[in-house]
């Protein structure tokens, strides 16, 4: 990824940004000078049911809602529920909805939010800041495993609650998009906006592209809140779909690498230096750290059992498990891996950083390779992995009945080669390429006595290794996550 965007784009960005700027002005300036319209005064009549209502005219704010009981990894649900509350309010009505970057809101926030939570005073004085009608605020709270979420929109013209909505959520109707589907949906009915049977289908079937977007959107700006870096650029890289979205993960990824250091006179320069060094000291730190834990995934898949080599006498037989096993790198790791040291290279290639980039400490996660042939280069693995993975045969009352231990060599190096060397870029591939190129390696477990299998028999992954060879000898151990086919498939879909 490019660290600057084409001037072209940029302009487009700025001239897209102005426009809905514009756009909610226009409706807030129309709102001053007539003065705000009671939300009762818009709503359809009663023989109207050619055009249904979707609340033209009106301006609903949609406020970040309060967040508490959660850990810090779990911030960004506050911001997710936010932003989708406006694409939904935004895509089933047309309403003009203030979205998290409105200047207005954010002001209006910033004064009355102190506490974290939002009062239905507070919604009013929202409403008389943003020039709103109605304005959405609630609270998700985590409560034994599970998260109570609460909504309400206010009318701040006449001072009702026009709409509320409660429920109970798991961690995964959360992540899936289903808690915040529901939410909107039926705040937006509460408002008497009426669906076609096409909108309400789709509000039954969230956007996974969508809701993927939106959510490592905000995990990535709460993780760059909390100063985790490389998780912040590893949720950025997933950010697909509007063009808005994309360029906000885009311009936080480029402020997180560069930093910002603008010296002027010799101590400014050497205060500079220091910070620079401080901060690629932190990245480099985070991404070792990051790699090691997230590199690799152990994919399982034990559907097909073959017997061989039965033995009467002994009343045994040897087992194979097929497809087996196989190591699969991370596609999201190695864009992290990419965008740093993509980042870094031009930086050490430049002799006027020299004065400061040699007290950086690199990280030691991969193979240095140099030599006669090629420039040193940091490269993100060396050309050879091995995994070990411990395999149970368990019956179905738990009981071990044998293990079996599963070692293998990489099918193939994670880095790109020309010619028998290393290249200087690495370029990550799609995740259902990492998963196709390698192979499966068949479990077996020999000698099993058929008494043992008389309370049935399962089989599964007890623990997983990895290790990483480098060309001087040097090993590193790195924990891989271990997944079944189909919760590998179901979490990073090809």
């Amino acid at each position: 990824m490019k660290k600057n965007l084409p001037a072209v784009i940029l302009a487009a960005a700025v001239i897209l940004a102005s426009c809905a700027s514009n756009s909610v002005s226009a409706v807030s300036s129309e709102s001053k000078n007539s003065g705000q319209t009671a939300f009762s005064e818009n709503l359809p009549s009663k023989n109207s049911k050619k055009n249904l209502f979707k609340g033209k005219g009106i301006a609903v704010a949609v406020c970040q809602p309060e967040i508490s009981g959660t850990e810090k990894n779990e911030e960004w649900i506050s911001q997710y529920f936010q932003d989708s509350l406006t694409t939904k309010f935004s895509r089933f009505s047309k309403m003009t909805v203030l979205d998290r970057k409105n200047e207005s809101l954010i002001k209006a926030e910033q004064e009355l939010s102190e506490s974290g939570y939002y009062s239905d005073e507070n919604a009013a004085q929202i409403g008389q800041l943003t020039n709103a009608q109605i304005v959405v605020i609630g609270s998700i709270r985590k409560i034994a495993g599970s998260y109570e979420v609460n909504f309400r929109a206010n009318d701040v013209t006449t001072n009702e609650i026009r709409a509320s909505t409660d429920g109970r959520y798991s961690a995964s109707e959360i992540q899936s998009g289903k808690a915040v589907s529901k939410t909107a949906e039926s705040l937006l009915e509460g408002l008497g906006i009426e669906f076609t049977d096409k909108e309400k289908a789709a509000f039954a079937e969230s956007d996974q592209n969508e809701n993927s977007s939106i959510m490592n959107l905000a995990k990535g700006n709460s993780a760059k809140e909390n100063d985790s870096l490389i998780e912040a650029l590893a949720a950025y890289s997933q950010v697909g779909g509007k063009w808005t979205w994309q360029y906000e993960a885009m311009s936080n990824s480029s402020q997180i690498i560069s930093g910002s250091f603008n010296p002027v006179g010799i101590l400014a320069k050497i205060d500079s230096y220091s910070a620079k060094i401080e901060h690629w000291n932190k990245i480099f730190s985070q991404l070792e750290e990051y790699m090691n834990e997230n590199s690799m995934f152990i994919v399982y898949d034990f559907s097909y059992v073959k017997d061989n080599n039965i033995n009467m006498q002994k009343r045994t037989a040897d087992l194979e498990i097929h497809p087996g096993i196989k190591c699969v790198p991370n596609a999201v790791a190695m864009k992290v891996w990419a965008k740093v040291m993509n980042e870094w290279k031009p930086l050490s290639e430049d002799r006027n950083n020299n004065v400061w980039i040699k007290s950086v400490s690199k990280p030691v996660f991969g193979a240095y390779e140099g030599g006669r042939y090629t420039a040193e280069r940091w490269v993100p693995y060396s050309l050879r992995y091995v995994f070990t993975v411990n395999v149970g045969l368990f019956d179905d009352d738990g009981y071990l009945i044998k293990k079996f231990k599963v070692n293998a060599d990489s099918d193939e190096g994670f880095i790109a080669r020309d010619g028998g060397f290393i290249v200087d870029e690495v370029v990550p591939k799609p995740q259902r390429n990492y998963f196709s190129g390698g192979k499966w390696k068949t479990v077996y477990f020999e000698g099993i006595n058929a008494d043992d299998l008389k309370h049935g028999m399962n089989f599964r992954v007890i623990d997983a290794k990895t290790e990483i060879f480098s060309r001087q000898g040097r090993v590193y151990k790195t924990p891989a996550a271990i997944l079944s086919r189909e919760e590998f498939i179901q979490e990073y879909p090809f």
